[in-house]
C-alpha cells in the first residue's frame, strides 16, 4: 500500500479533468502510432517479392507465382530455420499454428492446507 504522506492530491476538479484530458490525448496518440506502423508492416508483407534467387527458391516448395510475396519468404526463412534445429522458430511455428501447448498447473490440497503446509516448512527453515 502507497504511503498516504508522499502522494500528492489533485487539488481542484478542473486539475483533474485538465490530468485526465492529457493523459486520454497521449493515449490516442500511441494508439493511432501502433495502428499505423501494424498498417505498415501489413502492406509490407503483402508487397510481392522483388528478389529473384528467393522467388525461385520458394518456388521450389511448389508454391505458385501469386502466392510469393514478402509474407511467405518470410515463412519460408522461419520453416528452414526449423528444419535447421532452431528450437524458437519450431516453437513459433507450432504457437502460430495454434498447437501451443496449455500450461497447466494442478492443485492436489484445497488451497487453506497448501498455505498451512507452506507455512509450517517457512517457519521450519526460519528455525534452523
Amino acid at each position: 500500500m502507497a504511503n498516504e504522506n508522499n502522494l500528492i492530491p489533485i487539488r481542484t476538479k478542473s486539475e483533474a479533468r485538465e490530468k485526465g484530458y492529457n493523459g486520454g490525448k497521449a493515449s490516442g496518440e500511441a494508439r493511432r502510432e501502433r495502428k499505423a506502423m501494424k498498417e505498415q508492416l501489413k502492406l509490407l508483407l503483402s508487397l510481392p517479392m522483388e528478389n529473384d534467387a528467393v522467388r525461385e527458391q520458394i518456388k521450389s516448395f511448389g508454391i505458385g507465382d501469386e502466392e510469393i510475396d514478402n509474407q511467405m519468404a518470410m515463412t519460408i526463412a522461419l520453416y528452414k530455420e526449423a528444419i535447421q534445429g532452431n528450437t524458437k522458430a519450431y516453437e513459433l511455428i507450432r504457437d502460430t499454428i495454434g498447437e501451443k501447448p496449455i500450461n497447466k498447473i494442478e492443485l492436489t490440497k484445497n488451497t487453506d492446507e497448501a498455505i498451512k503446509d507452506m507455512e509450517d516448512y517457512l517457519c521450519k527453515k526460519k528455525k534452523s
